[in-house]
């Protein structure tokens, strides 16, 4: 405090002098203070223009070159009638239920596209298929009173802004003749954009099967099966399948 009053003196002469002297003094060494407008009590500080907050990259679409478009395949009769009444993306833990789904556990995941190689965000993928003993979660499928309570047997999930989607449901078991397979519905906007299904590489049945086989396109939605262990040390399988729409 001693500081600024003993400087606000030595300046109040010195802008004396200068009065006194006018012209013959000339300029004078000290530097008038920065006006400080009316009301307020400091010198008004530097604005600095706020940095602009980074922006997420854009998505570019995939290369479609050498990219086999997914097929479309029949929805086949087992479309639920009645939805389930937790309908989400995790079909091996029904809410209500005593105890989780039977069978080995698979984590399906992938990306959407649309026609032009662009992520598609906001779609809702259906999935619905058998329990671990073949049974599907509909009226008209001949076992359905041994049907497992606790597989949901139908999911949805909607993808997110890069086009990702995922599930936790299980390696579907086998009925009839027909290899082992995942229905699969794309919807945006209420509109139907594409209905499929996917497969298991090495299920000797596709080389049989009615839809399946000599269709060069089921390439495209054949998935690996691959082994992995969760956090808990619990073994389930991972699949992933991307979707291509415009097939």
């Amino acid at each position: 405090m001693q500081q600024r009053i003993y400087f606000s003196w030595q300046f109040g002469l010195t802008a004396v002098l200068c009065m006194v002297g006018g012209i013959l003094l000339g300029a004078c060494s000290p530097t008038p203070p920065t006006a400080v407008p009316e009301g307020d009590t400091e010198p008004a500080s530097i604005v600095t223009a706020p940095t602009a907050e980074p922006t997420a990259p854009s998505l570019e679409p995939i290369d479609l070159s050498n990219v086999t478009r997914t097929p479309s395949q029949a929805e086949g009769p087992y479309y639920p009638v009645e939805k389930p009444s937790d309908v989400n993306n995790d079909l091996v833990i029904v809410a209500g239920a005593t105890a989780p789904a039977e069978g080995p556990v698979m984590h399906l995941s992938g990306k959407l596209y649309d026609a032009q190689g662009f992520p598609l965000e906001g779609a809702t993928i259906e999935i619905w298929q058998t329990d671990n003993n073949g049974i599907y979660l509909h009226p008209n499928d001949p076992n359905i009173a041994n049907r497992d309570e606790n597989f949901q047997g139908y999911g949805e999930a909607v993808t997110t802004a890069d086009g990702s989607y995922n599930f936790i449901t299980l390696v579907p078991g086998l009925y009839g003749g027909r290899p082992r397979h995942i229905h699969v519905k794309v919807k945006l906007d209420g509109q139907t954009l594409l209905t499929t299904q996917f497969y298991f590489v090495g299920d000797e049945r596709l080389e049989s099967d009615g839809i399946a086989a000599g269709n060069s396109a089921i390439a495209a939605v054949t998935m690996n099966l691959i082994p992995a262990v969760d956090e808990n040390g619990d073994e389930f399988f991972r699949a992933t399948q991307d979707i291509i729409l415009g097939g």
